[in-house]
Formats: structure tokens, C-alpha cells, sequence
């Protein structure tokens, strides 16, 4: 009568041993591997903030420019391939990833089409190895453009002696003429100023600068309609808004220039519109000085 109860207690001991190692194991996959997952998603949100930054260095005008021909023969995609590839490294030890990128071909470029990052890497795990599971795999994409033709301010040529130049020369205007652009790019007068800073480009120079325009309007003027001649070229911008009538007032033009460090000279050139009884207007122009 003694010997089953003690079989059974035995037995019911042997199950309690089992569970509880089971038990135990659950847990530490449980706690460990929220530990393994947490490492492998913070090393993934490292490489987005990489890929980020990788796009946005891979749009800089002063980059971009590497793609044209022009600018370093035939290899100008190949060293902007590599010129971004070298960013990304660099990126990845600035950002502290701390864990190997294993993408071949990180970055991609079409000619005359899209630019992409993929990065990828491979996290080695501690608890989730009891479930025989070493390592995680992370991966971050960025899409960095469709076109490099679509973005704005590009320096078409880094080989040229100019970063920017303008003379305001209008095609659609020919002849003792002139011409103006509203705030928003309409060839029209603002009744009221434009007093914040538009979103998008009035027009676009002869050069390729993108004019923003605050106030009234941008108007250029041929030679002999406020000068018998200009500095360069043969307009000139007037800040000085009248709508051919005197009825506005002044604006201001700006573009935006993207320079790698070095040394430039400025050149420009500003006539007063109106020569007043009581004021002596004289050329003001850039100098070494």
C-alpha cells in the first residue's frame, strides 16, 4: 500500500524538474532575446540615419557635379560612385555603428535616372543563441532621387572658373525691352509684397541660377531702357518693382550656392534706379579690396 504513493511522488518530482528547467528556459528566451532584438533594431536604426546621410551627401549640388563628363572624362560616374561609397564608410564609423556593413555595392546610380543606398549587416546575438540562433540580420534603404537632372542648384561644371554667374539675359525679350517675374514665377505684378520666402524659384537665369523673389517682382530691363549700357551682357535685374509705372516697389533676388572650401572672388555691380536732386549715385562694385 506504501509503494505507489512513493512511485508516485518520485514521478511527480521528475515532472515538477522538467517543468521548471523548461520554465527557466522560456524565460531567459523571453528576457534574453527582447535584449538580442533591442540590440539588432537599434544597430538598424544606425544604418538608416546612415543611409539618411548618405542620400543627402550623394544630392549635394558640389557632389552631383562629378557626374557630368565634363568635369572628369569619362570616369565622372565611377568617382561619384566612389566619392559616395567613401562617405558611407566614414559614416559608419562617425554614427558608431559598431557592427560590419556587408553590402557589396552599398550605393547605386543610373545615369540619367535613380540613385539608391541599401546598407546591411549581420548582429551577433548572446540569449537567443540557446534557440540556436547566432546572429540577426538588419538592413536599412534610402532612396536618395529619380533624377540628379531634377535637382536644383546643381554646378554643371566643376572644371569652369565660375561658381555662379548671372547676367539676366532673357530670350523671350528682345530688342529696347523688359521683363518681370512675380514671386511665384508668373509674368505678372503683385498688387501687395510677397513677404515670406517662397517655396519655389521665380525663374531661372541664363546660367542655370535659381532666383528666389521677395516683394513685388524681379524685373530686367534691356540695355537703354534705365542705362545706355550694363556691366555684363545686355540686361539688367531692377529691384526697384514699378511695373513700368512707378506704382510698386522694391524687391530682392537671392539663389542659393553651394562652394566647397576655398578661396572665391566676388564680382557685381548696382546702379541707383532713380538719380535724385539731392543724391550723387555712383557704381558700386566688388573689389580685392
Amino acid at each position: 500500500m506504501n509503494r505507489r504513493p512513493t512511485r508516485l511522488l518520485a514521478h511527480e518530482g521528475g515532472s515538477i524538474s522538467i517543468l521548471f528547467a523548461l520554465s527557466i528556459t522560456v524565460v531567459m528566451l523571453t528576457v534574453g532575446g527582447s535584449v538580442d532584438l533591442a540590440r539588432s533594431y537599434f544597430a538598424r536604426q544606425k544604418l538608416s540615419q546612415v543611409a539618411t546621410l548618405a542620400c543627402q551627401y550623394a544630392s549635394r549640388p558640389s557632389v552631383i557635379q562629378y557626374i557630368a563628363p565634363s568635369y572628369s572624362g569619362a570616369n565622372g560616374g565611377a568617382t561619384y560612385r566612389s566619392m559616395v561609397s567613401d562617405y558611407i564608410t566614414r559614416a559608419l564609423t562617425s554614427q558608431a555603428v559598431g557592427y560590419t556593413q556587408t553590402n557589396a555595392n552599398p550605393f547605386t546610380y543610373t545615369v540619367n535616372g535613380p540613385a539608391d543606398v541599401s546598407l546591411s549587416a549581420s548582429v551577433p546575438t548572446t540569449f537567443l543563441q540557446l534557440a540556436r540562433i547566432d546572429q540577426m540580420g538588419v538592413g536599412a534603404n534610402a532612396h536618395c532621387y529619380d533624377n540628379s537632372g531634377a535637382i536644383s542648384q546643381t554646378v554643371p561644371d566643376g572644371n569652369s572658373n565660375y561658381v555662379l554667374r548671372e547676367s539676366f539675359e532673357v530670350n523671350a525679350c528682345s530688342g529696347v525691352c523688359w521683363f518681370a517675374w512675380a514671386p511665384d514665377g508668373s509674368q505678372t505684378f503683385r498688387t501687395t509684397p510677397q513677404n515670406t520666402f517662397p517655396n519655389s524659384p521665380a525663374f531661372t537665369g541664363d546660367h542655370g541660377a535659381q532666383w528666389y523673389v521677395m516683394g513685388y517682382c524681379a524685373e530686367v530691363d534691356a540695355a537703354g531702357i534705365i542705362r545706355p549700357t550694363v556691366a555684363d551682357g545686355s540686361f539688367s535685374a531692377e529691384l526697384d518693382c514699378d511695373d513700368g509705372h512707378g506704382q510698386k516697389g522694391n524687391s530682392s533676388i537671392s539663389t542659393k550656392v553651394y562652394m566647397a572650401a576655398g578661396s572665391y572672388e566676388l564680382r557685381y555691380s548696382f546702379i541707383a534706379r532713380v538719380v535724385y536732386a539731392d543724391y550723387n549715385p555712383v557704381a558700386v562694385c566688388a573689389s580685392t579690396a
